[in-house]
């Protein structure tokens, strides 16, 4: 997971009513055309969907899931993958991986003022503090939150990114982009609307669900839901002071 990689269209924090969805700027929405297949890792699940975007709006004529790749053949699974999308018209694109919730350090920063040329130096300077990791080899990609001066940072441990290069490159699945779940939802919130600018969600069922929000105080919340989805929105809605 490079900065590359991760980075993120350049979207305002929006103001106004907090709770309406406003439309996207007409020239964002003209500009979406294309199609792409997006791979969720779930425990020992994949789900994957596949979108076709257009300037009117977003439809998915595939979501299925592959169970146990990790322990089948890789071109057992490469093979159903295959014909699944076949069966549903697609072709066999590059696809966008995203990492477990679980096996990504998810942080908010504030680098008011430093440029995004200067965007990795400085991060870099401060990535020691923002892992668990110690001297063990990490993967980081960066993304800005709007203008508000944030910074959303995804951290891997390199050996975790490796392995699922490794597997997916022995299936012959070509991968585009390795992302993480809060990167994925803040961008793709922002397709056709302006989100409000004090939410809180999960998505997933308990032990896989994520709890997402935005607020003014907070620019961005996310964690895993563990084995209480109740509980974890409570502890959201305190982080973002709803």
């Amino acid at each position: 997971m490079t900065a590359a990689e991760s980075r993120l269209a350049r979207s305002p924090v929006p103001s106004g009513d907090p709770m309406t969805f406003r439309p996207a700027p007409a020239w964002r929405k003209a500009a979406l055309l294309g199609s792409a297949v997006g791979i969720r890792i779930q425990g020992p699940n994949l789900r994957i969907a596949v979108a076709r975007v257009r300037p009117f709006g977003a439809t998915h004529p595939a979501v299925f899931s592959i169970r146990d790749f990790r322990t089948r053949p890789a071109a057992e699974w490469r093979a159903e993958y295959q014909r699944e999308l076949k069966s549903r018209g697609v072709a066999d694109v590059s696809a966008s991986l995203l990492l477990p919730r679980g096996e990504v350090v998810v942080r908010v920063a504030q680098f008011p003022g430093v440029a995004d040329k200067d965007m990795p130096s400085a991060l870099a300077l401060e990535l020691d503090t923002l892992h668990p990791y110690g001297d063990e080899p990490v993967n980081w990609g960066w993304s800005r939150l709007g203008n508000s001066g944030a910074v959303l940072i995804g951290i891997v441990r390199s050996a975790t990114l490796d392995r699922y290069e490794t597997s997916f490159r022995e299936a012959g699945i070509p991968v585009s982009v390795i992302t993480f779940s809060a990167s994925a939802v803040y961008c793709a919130l922002r397709l056709y609307s302006i989100p409000p600018a004090v939410f809180l969600t999960w998505t997933g069922d308990s032990p896989d669900a994520e709890v997402y929000g935005e607020s003014l105080s907070r620019t961005l919340f996310s964690a895993e839901a563990g084995d209480s989805v109740p509980a974890a929105l409570a502890l959201g809605a305190a982080e973002l002071r709803l």
